[in-house]
């Protein structure tokens, strides 16, 4: 008899997801019948092994987890987590549960590396879906949503100015010990601000910004370092243009903000400015 994998709907992923992380028990997906069953003695074609999910794909996948991790905080704290040797999950777990955010950053990446083992699964045993699936590739994604649920955004500066004030400050020092000479190519000026505050209402950073006529100029930002890599800056930056009422807007990247770049990879948009920082004895040694 001819087997044929069930439908792969989001409700049988999370079943074999499930499955996968029981360390306890040993699941099979009965083909006859496309359902989940625990160990049994059968062992004909009817019974198809789950995709593999040992302790050790999971240790693999907090360290490509970490190995993204764009925070230099927590990046630091989980990477000392997992050359630890002990009770390395527990701890991984306790790090995360420090910071709402990046928790959910790292469930949402975990359920979606399990769920390319499923896909690959799918392809290896399942003939129809192999060709159906040939040349696709997952997209990757920030998941900007999963952190509206920690943050607030709120253009009330008299309120937290003194936060704000102080971000600023401390990111201005930091930019300037990165380049130098980026101080000439800031603006403090501007009428207007949107600001990220956590749940309790904390600044965790801000765009400060000026509307001319039909163009928005963006004349500073900053978030703060336990925040950073999140994925906050986008979701700033949408709360801002949810606000303006012109129809385009400018961005400066400055030393490390640079990264912030590959975010508008996606999106029609002109440089119109760059500047370099070059050593003239090492163009004149060349």
């Amino acid at each position: 008899m001819d087997y044929k994998l069930p439908p792969l709907t989001d409700e049988f992923i999370s079943q074999l997801i499930f499955c996968m992380e029981d360390q306890g028990n040993i699941y099979y997906l009965d083909l006859e019948r496309g359902e989940l069953v625990e160990s049994n003695s059968d062992k004909s074609h009817r019974y198809l092994e789950l995709p593999p999910w040992k302790p050790a794909d999971g240790y693999r996948t907090m360290e490509k987890f970490v190995s993204k991790l764009r925070n230099p905080i927590y990046r630091e704290r989980l990477g000392e987590v997992l050359q630890s040797g002990k009770g390395v999950f527990r701890q991984f777990k306790d790090v995360l549960s420090q910071q709402p955010t990046l928790e959910r950053l790292w469930y949402y990446f975990k359920d979606r590396e399990m769920r390319k083992q499923i896909l690959r699964w799918y392809e290896i045993n399942d003939e129809a879906f192999r060709l159906e699936a040939l040349g696709e590739e997952a997209p990757e994604e920030r998941p900007t949503h999963l952190i509206l649920e920690d943050f607030i955004f709120t253009t009330n500066y008299e309120s937290h100015k003194e936060e704000v004030d102080h971000l600023y400050e401390i990111s201005k020092e930091e930019l300037i010990s990165e380049a130098p000479h980026a101080l000439d190519l800031l603006r403090e000026d501007g009428n207007g601000v949107i600001i990220a505050l956590t749940l309790n209402g904390q600044v965790a950073g801000f765009i400060r910004y000026k509307e001319e006529e039909e163009v928005t100029k963006i004349t500073f930002y900053a978030i703060a370092k336990e925040y950073r890599g999140l994925g906050l800056f986008h979701a700033l930056f949408d709360a801002l243009v949810e606000t303006l009422q012109t129809s385009e807007v400018i961005v400066p990247f400055i030393g490390d903000s640079l990264k912030v770049l590959q975010m508008f990879e996606g999106v029609t948009h002109q440089v119109i400015s760059k500047s370099i920082s070059l050593p003239i004895e090492e163009w004149q040694e060349g």
